[in-house]
């Protein structure tokens, strides 16, 4: 529950995030933390921290900064 960290994203993602910052990895969590909000999760949702971390890495990849890694994630509710 709650909203993910740098940390979070780096364990996620492992060495698919190795080189990048962590400026730029909390840049992208916080774009994916207002989108998941927005979309309709709340932020006390149990599942929010993961629905961010893979709205991140849908982030990163669509910009080219990992490889392509996340396929899909819903949640349900």
């Amino acid at each position: 529950m709650g909203i993910s960290t740098v940390g979070h994203l780096r364990a996620f993602l492992k060495e698919k995030v190795q080189s990048v910052s962590d400026e730029t990895l909390q840049i992208y969590l916080d774009d994916a933390e207002g989108s998941v909000f927005s979309g309709g999760v709340s932020v006390s949702h149990a599942r929010f921290a993961e629905l961010q971390r893979y709205f991140t890495a849908h982030l990163l990849e669509t910009m080219g900064i990992i490889p392509k890694t996340v396929t899909s994630e819903s949640a349900d509710g």
